[in-house]
């Protein structure tokens, strides 16, 4: 029997020896032995401006410390964790404030999951949204620190923070309205052509309809703006109707919306037989449609002259004379 307890009193002052030597604590019971940890890490967390702590917890807290934190204020706790211990931070903002960092990389946000490995004292920073001042004159705090432009912003669209909205899917912002998207649209009744009063009708990206007649320019009688489609966009030129109007002679205005070219005959030749000429005329006012005939022969002895009278086009026949004949619309030598 003495034997016996010699043997397990030996075995357990073995033990003891080695715990103490490892700087451990030891505590015995019967013939089994504990060893607890001692080593411990302190924890300071504050909350910077417009921030609390509201708690700092550990899973294993109570089994080794039923209050581990000997500090517990509003933005202060000062903790103390044994070695290895998984610690769960969290702070809060106050009104008006968010979170924003903690000075330590890796507390990525207000709840932050650490293990205790050596001293830490953390800092969490908050912002206070309102008090963010936009340096583009533009753009708007509206009391989130964000800074948008409200006339073109989709998240926040209006004439100010307090009738500002958020655009539909389908919309856009523009002047600080909401306006529904659409596939832009252009067309042109009679196309781009200066002699038809045509209306352009188009549908922009924002909704917007827009007509646009074609017009005559103020103070100028020869100028037409013409309305025309590039594409879906709506476009307008100025055209100058005397340009128009003016192949073969011709003279043109601007009158309702369109260019309009006048009555013209025009002979060059002035009734010169040894020529053979165009004559052009144009025998009403109108669009720009003009025609134009020949001198031609009849037989070889004479020649049917295209003739101007006024601006209507005539003709008359004219005999070739002594020792020439007609030919191809000109009286020439035999």
């Amino acid at each position: 029997m003495s034997t016996q307890t010699k043997t397990k009193t030996s075995t357990a002052v073995k033990i003891a020896l080695i715990t103490l030597a490892t700087g451990g604590l030891m505590i015995a019971g019967g013939y089994g032995v504990s060893q607890i940890n001692s080593v411990k890490y302190n924890l300071t967390v504050t909350a910077g401006e417009g921030g609390k702590v509201l708690s700092v917890n550990s899973s294993n807290a109570t089994k080794q410390n039923s209050n581990p934190c000997t500090t517990q204020t509003e933005t202060k706790f000062k903790c103390s964790f044994s070695k290895n211990a998984v610690v769960i931070i969290t702070v809060v903002p106050k009104s008006g404030y968010k979170f924003s960092n903690w000075d330590w990389s890796k507390c990525p946000g207000a709840v932050c999951t650490i293990t205790m490995t050596k001293d830490l004292d953390l800092t969490a920073k908050f912002t206070n949204p309102a008090a963010v001042t936009c340096p583009d004159k533009k753009t708007t705090n509206c009391g989130d620190g964000n800074c948008v432009d409200l006339q073109t912003n989709k998240d926040k669209c209006g004439s100010s923070c307090a009738n500002a909205k958020k655009c539909t899917a389908n919309q856009t912002c523009s002047a600080g309205a909401c306006k529904t998207s659409v596939t832009p649209t252009c067309t042109k009744s009679g196309g781009k052509n200066s002699f038809i009063a045509g209306t352009l009708t188009a549908r922009l990206a924002s909704g917007e309809t827009v007509t646009r007649k074609d017009e005559c320019f103020s103070g100028s009688n020869t100028t037409l703006i013409e309305q025309f489609c590039d594409g879906t966009a709506p476009k307008n030129t100025s055209i100058g109707c005397d340009k128009e109007c003016n192949t073969g002679g011709g003279t043109g205005v601007c009158a309702a919306g369109k260019c309009v070219c006048k009555a013209f005959c025009n002979d060059t030749d002035k009734e010169d037989i040894t020529k053979k000429t165009n004559l052009t005329y144009r025998t009403s006012d109108g669009g720009s449609v003009q025609n134009s005939t020949s001198d031609t022969c009849v037989g070889n002895a004479a020649v049917i002259e295209r003739i101007c009278n006024g601006t209507t086009p005539s003709q008359k026949t004219i005999p070739c004379p002594t020792g020439q004949i007609c030919k191809d619309g000109a009286c020439k030598n035999y």
